[in-house]
């Protein structure tokens, strides 16, 4: 993973090369970091086995090296994020690129984040929005992303009101800009809810998870992740009205959907967390036969997820989608 023997002004990355990078995209939006990695290092060595590189060339390899890191950032190995991170950051560097420098600053923030260095994480995602906000102006949307990230780190702050500013902000630019049936939306509209609930804002929480519901069925159907991650988090907020019926309903549509999407061989965390929050609606409504038994199928879970050596990620991760077209656009 070298440098070339020379540069080609006009060569540009032939799209095989491209499609295998598609390839990895679709594995990472299916959490799937193993399988993407796979992917974006076959890019790799494609595009470091040409002859000549040109300046796309290396941009391509900047990117792809960013998305190896996310990989490993999904997979909360922050070394290995770390070494990837700052090879792209080299390669940001030598073609004075602006912009991929502010998405290396992003990941070093995302790292930061994973190390629970949030104050080291919101100094580098600041001065990546500043970096944005100099180069394309505040109606952009990888500015966008910028304040979607630092919502999701005044939120480990436990900085609510921050992060509830960040997250309107994200979602302002991104209604005008992906209109609303957009899964980017769905992202800001669910982040948002996120702010609210631990405000004690419940009944607006819930109407934000019910418009982030609404876009990703519409969008992927009822059998997708974000779809049951919608509905977990529709069921905390109806738990936190004290409406249990409602919660363990949505709860248990959370969790059909996570159970048919795992493979035998491969376990999702989710499914142990809904359970938990399921286990917790039980003892709510006075069923402490029911908790117990779901409590065992959580712990079930949880001695398989130990068995894959599953690390587990940030649920509130940087994020990392808009330039690098990981998300449905």
């Amino acid at each position: 993973m070298g440098s070339k023997p020379g540069k080609a002004s006009k060569a540009t990355v032939p799209p095989k090369i491209k499609a295998l990078r598609q390839k990895g995209h679709d594995q990472f939006n299916a959490r799937n970091n193993q399988e993407a990695r796979s992917y974006y290092i076959q890019a790799l060595d494609n595009i470091e086995a040409l002859t000549y590189t040109s300046q796309e060339q290396d941009q391509f390899r900047c990117d792809v090296y960013l998305d190896i890191c996310d990989t490993y950032r999904g997979q909360g190995s922050c070394t290995k994020a770390k070494e990837f991170s700052e090879i792209a950051q080299k390669i940001a560097d030598e073609l004075n690129d602006g912009l991929r420098i502010a998405h290396c600053l992003d990941r070093q923030g995302a790292i930061k984040k994973l190390k629970k260095n949030y104050s080291g994480a919101l100094i580098d995602l600041k001065d990546s929005l500043e970096l944005k906000l100099q180069m394309l102006g505040d109606h952009n949307l990888d500015v966008a992303t910028s304040y979607y990230n630092l919502g999701n780190i005044y939120d480990s702050q436990k900085k609510y009101d921050h992060a509830e500013t960040m997250h309107q902000k994200a979602l302002d630019i991104r209604l005008i800009l992906r209109g609303v049936n957009h899964i980017d939306v769905a992202k800001s509209y669910d982040r948002l809810g996120n702010a609210l609930l631990r405000q004690h804002r419940h009944g607006d929480a819930l109407l934000m998870y019910q418009n982030a519901l609404v876009i990703r069925k519409e969008l992927y159907g009822e059998n997708h992740l974000d779809v049951a991650d919608s509905y977990n988090n529709i069921g905390k907020a109806y738990a936190n009205r004290s409406m249990y019926d409602q919660a363990l309903s949505m709860f248990e549509n959370a969790a059909a959907i996570y159970q048919r999407i795992q493979t035998v061989d491969k376990f999702r965390p989710e499914v142990a967390i809904v359970y938990q929050n399921i286990a917790n609606t039980y003892e709510k409504m006075d069923k402490p036969a029911d908790a117990v038994v779901t409590r065992q199928k959580m712990a079930d879970i949880r001695e398989n997820l130990k068995a894959q050596n599953h690390q587990p990620q940030d649920e509130s991760d940087v994020e990392t989608e808009v330039f690098t077209d990981k998300k449905i656009s």
